[in-house]
């Protein structure tokens, strides 16, 4: 990394002046802001909690807070407030009119190119813009976070997942376009092309928004020309086959073929049962995904029962990861604590024989009640959502009395979220609901007791004290009341308008929020709205400059720089300010830009080093730049060589640690094939007792036991037999 000897200087004096007034004049500050935010709860801010990629595109407009909503999270709000008949009795608050969005489009040669079509997609709607002859645009668009495509044809094209346009002058932007990719799929049964395969690549960032189809030919390969480089999921149905997806990033240029290899088959048949003693079920759908040995991919066979319930068709030969079975009047067969028990009673879907499993379908529990106020008067067309873990998810509304019911449940744990607008529910209401088991389950009753949202209000201004339009003005805390209204994709940010001044009227009563405001790198102070003890409105954010942070994770033992390290970044205290988590590049640095001033502690992760890593601070002062060193720990480490008699590389040996760190109930085990080298390296382990095992067929297999520290060297021979 750069040094900067003149800003190190800045810091070193500016850390020098912290120190001398820290427990006279900086701590009392802190400590008087974490006693004004005393009672919030830190609901994990969803916009400032995503965590990049490797490939991920930066650019000067990028949100470093957050992604755009994809088409489909969008489509499920607007399926939401469809089905409750309307925004609710609040609306979901004032949001910006249109700021100007202007710039260029180049190509890889920094070259401009004309009409080029400039998409974005958001939240405040789906926008287009061409480029003219000069390769520039122009136009104006509500202010908010969106998704951008921009699609040049043959001449390339560019996928940004997420951009925040807010009011911060982007004038001079400019965007080059990536060189188009031919992405060849390749599907093959046995050593044979699979002719007539459809073939699908979806990006993984815009949804159907960016899809390429095509169909393979007699050598069963389909070429997708055209495809901008990036995230891609690739599905290919064989016909009277299963469904395969793999994920893909596409550079530019053509790609190396995917390929699809269709496993060998194996006969699954089965009846499926209404009742112990009940008649067959027709029509049952039946979902079965398996992961092939040696493939990257998960195969998804999707079919139906006879009119008699019976079934029997040839499936992917390998290990079943996913059985199930959909029936209309029936719950989702198996429940999800039988899922496991299940799965092993199709572990001979990796041998040759025929399996056969057969299920008997339940008609499933019921979920009733109210949804009303506190003072018993329901509330019609309310939007529920129940969401089982790792199970299904129901979708139901309340009627013109209140009422709801929800049948053909599988029994479990449910958490409940509320999905329209301006309610929320009130403190003390459940979240989650137990629906218990049995051969009849019975109905559960659980009313749902909701309170109207309230409003926040105010202004945003600069330093002047004059309003700024298109600021980012958004709510944390409020735990998972809060947590819960974000999944639903209910609205908790706005953006100022012209004059500055904004409303968020979807804000849950009860509870303890923070408002943040923010525009490019200018954020104001977090300010506390507790519900019992409200700011005088309207509230007054003035933006001010943030901090910047430059730092680098290095391994403790070596010194060397670890790339692709999670880096948790969590305040210290909490103060309305949102936790961030970053990646190392490759040579193992970091920048996190407009964070906020005051304590922040450092956290690294990755696999093959210790879980539990020491904790690094640093203070973010405004208007400067920081360097963070952090550490990680590899723990004990195992690596060396293996040979054979003749000092030759043993290849496809295997390295086996075995044994138990102190403190620990139960054995830790972890093994690795050698290189082609013959060399391996196994790390990550607690101080403890292991024991070291390297084996290959047709060699004598060697054992050390007792090792207690590190051995980075190790030379293990293996003798034949």
């Amino acid at each position: 990394m750069a040094r900067r000897t003149p800003l190190l200087l800045v810091l070193l004096a500016v850390g020098a002046l912290c120190a001398l007034f820290w427990d006279d004049v900086i701590a009392p500050m802190f400590a008087g802001e974490a006693e004004e935010f005393a009672g919030f709860e830190d609901d994990g801010d969803y916009y400032e909690d995503e965590e990049p990629e490797e490939d991920d595109e930066f650019s000067p407009g990028l949100a470093s807070a957050g992604r755009a909503r994809t088409p489909e999270e969008l489509a499920r709000r607007a399926a939401a407030i469809a089905r409750a008949g309307g925004e609710g009795p609040g609306g979901h608050g004032a949001s910006a009119g249109s700021i100007p969005f202007i710039g260029k489009v180049v190509d890889s040669a920094g070259k401009t190119v004309a009409a080029v079509k400039v998409q974005l997609m958001g939240d405040r709607g789906t926008f287009f813009v061409e480029t003219d002859e000069d390769g520039a645009f122009k136009t104006n668009v509500p202010a908010g976070r969106y998704a951008v495509r921009i699609d040049g044809g043959e001449r390339g094209g560019l996928i940004l997942r997420a951009y925040m346009l807010d009011g911060e002058k982007k004038e001079d932007l400019q965007f080059a376009l990536r060189e188009p990719g031919a992405v060849q799929i390749k599907v093959t049964r046995g050593s044979e092309g699979v002719s007539g395969a459809e073939v699908l690549l979806t990006s993984r960032d815009l949804g159907e928004a960016a899809q390429h189809s095509g169909l393979t030919g007699s050598d069963g390969i389909a070429t997708l020309e055209g495809v901008i480089p990036g995230r891609w999921l690739v599905n290919a149905k064989v016909p009277d086959g299963p469904t395969v997806e793999h994920n893909l990033y596409a550079g530019p240029g053509k790609t190396s073929p995917v390929n699809v290899r269709i496993p060998g088959g194996v006969v699954l048949k089965g009846t499926v049962r209404a009742g112990k003693d009940g008649p067959g079920v027709g029509g049952a759908m039946i979902t079965l995904h398996t992961q092939v040995p040696r493939s990257h991919g998960i195969f998804q066979t999707v079919f139906e029962t006879g009119a008699d319930g019976s079934y029997e068709v040839n499936v992917p030969r390998g290990n079943p990861r996913k059985f199930a079975i959909e029936a209309e009047g029936h719950a989702v067969w198996p429940a999800p604590r039988e899922s496991n028990k299940v799965l092993r009673s199709l572990r001979g879907l990796r041998g040759s024989k025929a399996v056969t499993r057969n299920a008997t379908l339940l008609s499933g529990a019921v979920l009733q009640g109210i949804v009303r106020t506190e003072d018993e008067k329901p509330i019609p067309n309310v939007a529920l959502r129940f969401v089982m873990r790792r199970g299904p998810t129901i979708d139901i509304t309340s009627g013109p009395d209140g009422r709801y019911l929800a049948a053909n449940l599988i029994p479990g744990a449910y958490e409940l979220q509320v999905e329209t607008p301006a309610w929320f529910p009130i403190t003390g209401q459940r979240l989650r609901v137990g629906i218990p088991g049995g051969a009849e389950p019975k109905a559960t009753d659980f009313d749902v007791v909701l309170v109207a949202a309230r409003r926040l209000y105010g202004t945003v201004v600069d330093a002047a004290g004059q309003g700024v339009g298109g600021a980012r003005v958004w709510i944390v805390g409020g735990g998972r009341v809060v947590r819960s209204a974000r999944q639903a994709g209910r609205d908790l940010e706005v953006f100022t308008g012209s004059n500055g001044s904004w409303s968020i009227t979807d804000i849950p009563p009860d509870k303890n929020v923070v408002v943040r405001a923010a525009m490019g790198k200018l954020e104001a102070d977090p300010q506390s709205a507790p519900w019992e003890r409200p700011p005088p409105m309207p509230l007054r954010m003035q933006l001010k400059g943030t901090g910047d942070i430059a730092g680098r994770v290095t391994d403790i033992d070596t010194r060397n720089l670890v790339g692709g390290v999670r880096v948790r970044i969590v305040p210290d205290p909490w103060n309305g300010r949102t936790s961030r988590t970053v990646y190392t590049n490759r040579q193992g640095e970091f920048r996190v830009e407009r964070m906020l001033p005051g304590k922040w502690k450092f956290t690294p992760y990755k696999r093959g080093f210790l879980r539990k890593q020491e904790t690094q601070t640093a203070t973010v002062v405004r208007g400067s730049e920081i360097d963070v060193d952090v550490g990680i720990d590899p723990g004990t480490v195992f690596a060396g060589v293996v040979v054979d008699e003749a000092g030759k590389p043993v290849r496809g040996a295997r390295v086996n640690v075995r044994g138990r760190s102190e403190g620990a109930t139960r054995d830790t085990s972890r093994s690795v094939t050698v290189n082609g080298a013959g060399k391996w390296s196994l790390t990550g382990f607690e101080r403890g007792v292991w024991r070291i095992t390297a084996w290959r067929k047709g060699y004598v297999t060697v054992r050390e036991n007792d090792q207690r520290i590190s051995r980075r060297g190790m030379h293990i021979v293996l003798r034949k037999r």
